[in-house]
C-alpha cells in the first residue's frame, strides 16, 4: 500500500489482538505502548531487541502528543511488512531530520529513524513522502 501524507487529521485507532477477557476487565493495551511498570533500562532493552531506536519505547499518550505526524503516517500503514518512508526532495541535497535527501525517491526504514527525525521530515514542505512497505 502506498499512501501520500497530507495534513494531520485525528490518528486512526490501531487494532490490538487483546483477548476479550482482558478487554472486559480493563487490562487491554496497545502493543505499541509499554507498561509504566517497566523501567527505562528495560524499555531501551526492548527497543534494541526489536532493532528500533529507544525513543520508540515511550508511553503511547506521550508518543501521540510528541509525534502526531508520525502517529498518523505510521498508524495508517496497514500491510504486513515494516513501514518505509519513500522520500523525494524538491532540491537535491536538502537536509532535514539529520539526512541529506536526494531528488530521486529513496527508501528509509521508518523504525530505524528516531521519531523526532520522522516528525521533522513529515512536516517539511520541501520533501515528498510516501509510506510504503518493504514489498512496494
Amino acid at each position: 500500500m502506498t499512501r501520500k501524507i497530507g495534513a494531520v487529521t485525528s490518528p486512526e485507532t490501531i487494532a490490538t489482538n487483546t483477548p476479550e477477557s482482558e478487554a472486559a476487565n480493563g487490562e487491554a493495551g496497545n502493543p505499541a505502548s509499554l507498561s509504566p511498570a517497566i523501567s527505562d533500562d528495560e524499555r531501551r532493552a526492548i527497543a534494541v531487541s526489536f532493532n528500533v531506536h529507544p525513543e520508540w519505547a515511550i508511553e503511547e499518550d506521550e508518543f501521540r502528543s510528541l509525534y502526531p505526524l508520525t502517529v498518523e503516517a505510521i498508524g495508517s500503514h496497514r500491510t504486513a511488512s515494516e513501514p518505509m518512508l519513500r522520500i523525494t526532495s524538491k532540491k537535491a541535497g536538502f537536509w532535514r531530520g539529520g539526512i541529506s535527501h536526494a531528488a530521486v525517491a529513496t527508501d528509509h526504514r521508518a523504525l530505524a529513524l528516531r521519531p523526532a527525525q520522522i516528525e521533522a521530515i513529515l512536516a517539511e514542505a520541501m520533501l515528498v513522502i510516501e509510506i510504503v512497505g518493504l514489498d512496494d
